[in-house]
């Protein structure tokens, strides 16, 4: 009993600090990130494709690979103040990207015209008046947007458990992984719990309160320089993902020969690869059968992984579902939950830029090339989002996974507590590298298409 109250009031103590760290690092990503989307929003041509890549490369790169780039490093050997600023500026950087696709596809219900006539109209204004204004003109989307990145931030596992660093998260994983009993792990997960559902639970306030149901549209703007925006962010996506894919691409070119004949990796490789696939098709196609309830149906992800794994884990050891407790069930029904608020976000987005019009006609010739580009595209878009989210998971995998099915990532992320070589680095090279390949193989298949097919 008195374990339980030291470790209680040890995972208390974490969990204020990481309310205070989810607080910052929220705070400055929206404000980075809203920024960059409101910019990328005016830019045209080759430089918005270059922009989006070096904007969304940090939240594109899996945790692992982040965390085992800079793993042996000078960070092995930081000081814990050190390493504790180092995660909360990678982190900061991983979720900026969150903040600037809600800026683009949420802009602010009026344009900045608009706020400039204001401006000249309301000289004599007092500034709550002027805040007041802004915020009512912003609507709900930066708060709900911060919210959402305090959500992500809070309930971070994978990046801190390679770096050590101290989070409620690893305490609690390592604490159940090391024989706590589950009984007292869900005891202990309230806390935190606690402090997310009256978050979610203001949320969903300021949603229906501020939601008035217009079409997402892009307000009209000036257009903004890219070359001084491009070059401050270059910096920030090569700390993120560039550096650490070239260190493990370099360290992974003498292990790629002995890849080929490892069985375990390939068949750890195909069990990830079936429970991503299967948990995004059925989290796309699920969500749009739950009607009004879709949003009860999306809180759950929002809670993060390791909660998720622990409540998924206690429903499936009650005596109805013991029976299929050691089977992918469990599982996947973790992961389905994960991806359902992504999958409710990315249906919603589809259909308020649906090209109808350029769509019918393109439907009248017949013309398979365009059908593609217009809506077979975004969707194929969609879930390949909806499978790398999957994919990637290391939290829920490693505590639900059948007996006998290790995906890939979970052996990868064991592994790297042991330290580096070679054919790790391969391993983790590899993993990564196929999926992506795929995925832009997949999404660039028009060019695959004859250009006219009509009849």
């Amino acid at each position: 009993m008195a374990k339980k109250r030291i470790s209680a009031m040890s995972l208390l103590e974490l969990t204020g600090w990481g309310l205070l760290r989810a607080l910052l690092v929220a705070s400055v990503a929206l404000a980075v990130g809203w920024r960059m989307g409101a910019q990328l929003a005016t830019w045209r041509g080759r430089t918005r494709v270059i922009g989006w890549c070096l904007l969304l490369a940090p939240l594109c790169t899996p945790a692992l690979l982040v965390s085992y780039g800079y793993a042996q490093g000078a960070l092995a050997f930081a000081p814990p103040v050190f390493k504790e600023a180092a995660y909360a500026l990678v982190l900061t950087l991983r979720l900026a990207p969150i903040a600037a696709l809600a800026r683009y596809f949420f802009p602010p219900r009026i344009s900045r015209e608009a706020s400039f006539c204001y401006a000249l109209a309301a000289t004599a204004a007092s500034r709550r008046q002027r805040l007041l204004f802004g915020a009512r003109a912003a609507g709900p989307a930066p708060l709900i947007t911060a919210g959402a990145l305090f959500l992500l931030a809070f309930a971070e596992f994978e990046l801190a458990s390679l770096w050590a660093v101290k989070t409620w998260t690893v305490s609690l994983f390592d604490a159940h992984a090391g024989g706590l009993r589950l009984g007292e792990s869900l005891q202990l997960v309230s806390i935190p719990l606690a402090c997310q559902l009256v978050l979610l639970a203001c949320l969903a306030v300021a949603a229906r309160n501020g939601v008035g149901g217009e079409p997402l549209r892009l307000a009209p703007s000036t257009a903004h320089p890219a070359g001084a925006l491009l070059l401050w962010w270059l910096p920030m996506a090569a700390v993120t993902s560039l550096f650490p894919l070239a260190h493990t691409a370099a360290h992974a070119v003498r292990g790629l020969p002995n890849l080929l004949g490892h069985g375990v990796f390939w068949e750890d490789f195909a069990v990830s690869v079936s429970f991503a696939a299967a948990a995004a098709m059925i989290a796309w196609f699920g969500v749009g059968q739950w009607g009004r309830w879709r949003f009860a149906a999306a809180v759950p992800g929002l809670l993060g992984a390791l909660v998720v794994a622990l409540l998924v884990l206690a429903l499936f050891q009650q005596a109805p579902f013991r029976a299929v407790y050691d089977t992918p069930l469990p599982l996947l029904l973790a992961l389905v939950l994960l991806l359902l608020p992504l999958a409710m976000l990315l249906r919603r987005l589809l259909a308020t830029r649906r090209p109808g019009e350029a769509l019918h006609l393109a439907r009248l010739l017949r013309h398979r090339a365009l059908l593609w580009e217009l809506e077979a595209q975004r969707r194929a878009g969609a879930v390949v989002a909806l499978f790398m989210w999957a994919y990637f998971d290391f939290t829920a995998s490693s505590l639900l996974a059948p007996v006998g099915l290790t995906p890939v990532f979970v052996r990868l992320h064991n592994l790297a507590h042991y330290g580096q070589n070679a054919v790790l680095s391969a391993m983790l090279l590899t993993a990564v590298a196929i999926p992506a390949a795929v995925a832009a193989l997949t999404l660039g298949a028009s060019r695959l298409y004859p250009r006219s097919d009509a009849r």
